[in-house]
């Protein structure tokens, strides 16, 4: 989660660019809808966009010396330090 890279979804015309620093978790809860937890405490549910949804290719995971690769799919909650 670098301040570089953000996360785009949209909920209800409003579209959503979050830099990944400000998110404390990630929560899928269908095929297209995620609750984005910010660190403030904020909640968001996000839809529509392929960060969000089913269209997401999977995520890397840096921990310890070997990255490894989950399919979004496989993603249930992701919480960062």
């Amino acid at each position: 989660s670098r301040g570089w890279e953000i996360l785009n979804g949209s909920y209800e015309d409003v579209e959503y660019h979050i830099p990944m620093t400000m998110i404390r978790s990630l929560e899928r809860t269908t095929r297209d809808r995620t609750i984005v937890t910010l660190k403030n405490g904020q909640e968001l549910v996000l839809e529509d966009e392929t960060d969000v949804s089913d269209d997401n290719a999977g995520v890397i995971v840096v921990s310890g010396s070997e990255p490894g690769y989950l399919e979004w799919d496989e993603v249930a909650r992701i919480e960062f330090e």
